[in-house]
């Protein structure tokens, strides 16, 4: 299965080579292209009749709402320095990645009947619980909110009739780690003076009372 997996350090592209990743080895279809952006349409006038399928995943907006208060995260005891083990903070962001999906058959590549074959697939890829699994397991790290949308429509380039599925929307959502260049860390022991002197006013040193 797919040898791109997901990483935190490295969010934004390792979730766009995962998924191309991932889509390619799921549909494992020769007469399938995958494009990360949408198709230029310039150069689809050169190529028509397409000799393959497209399937095109573009990247047209993110969210990244905020997680809880403060610096979300979790504390990883850093032991570079034997002597002084620290605490360091490891923050994390959510991100919600959407994609425009879309569908583009050629009469040779099946025309309408090859359309719906794609939508269904992708559908059952990204629409269904086990989908969601498989992708979540299979990328280790990326979720799937949502795969809506659909609208198949009979277009022409060149005068060659063209089947396209519009309007499909899958979101994406990761969590990234950033890791802070500078030490932040906690100690993990806390040293107290037990000879601490308290003065008063006078610089004279005040007895402590302790209940």
């Amino acid at each position: 299965m797919s040898a791109l997996l997901y990483d935190p350090d490295n969010w934004l592209l390792s979730t766009l080579r995962a998924l191309d990743d991932y889509v390619r080895d799921t549909l494992a279809d020769p007469d399938v292209e995958i494009e990360m952006n949408f198709p230029d349409l310039k150069e689809l006038e050169k190529k028509m009749p397409l000799d393959k399928a497209i399937v095109h995943f573009q990247l047209d907006d993110m969210d990244d709402p905020v997680l809880g208060f403060g610096i979300p995260g979790k504390d990883v005891l850093d032991e570079t320095d034997p002597a002084n083990p620290r605490y360091m903070k490891h923050e994390a962001a959510l991100h919600n990645l959407n994609f425009d999906v879309g569908v583009w058959v050629s009469a040779e590549m099946g025309g309408g009947t090859k359309q719906v074959l794609l939508v269904q697939r992708l559908k059952n890829m990204f629409a269904t619980a086990t989908g969601r699994i498989r992708f979540n397991e299979t990328t280790q790290g990326l979720n799937i909110v949502s795969f809506d949308g659909g609208r198949n429509v009979l277009d022409r380039i060149n005068d060659v009739p063209l089947w396209r599925t519009l309007d499909m929307t899958l979101i994406v959502r990761c969590v990234s780690r950033h890791i802070p260049a500078t030490d932040v860390g906690v100690p993990l022991d806390v040293l107290q003076d037990a000879n601490l002197t308290i003065t008063n006013e006078a610089g004279l040193p005040s007895p402590v009372e302790t209940p």
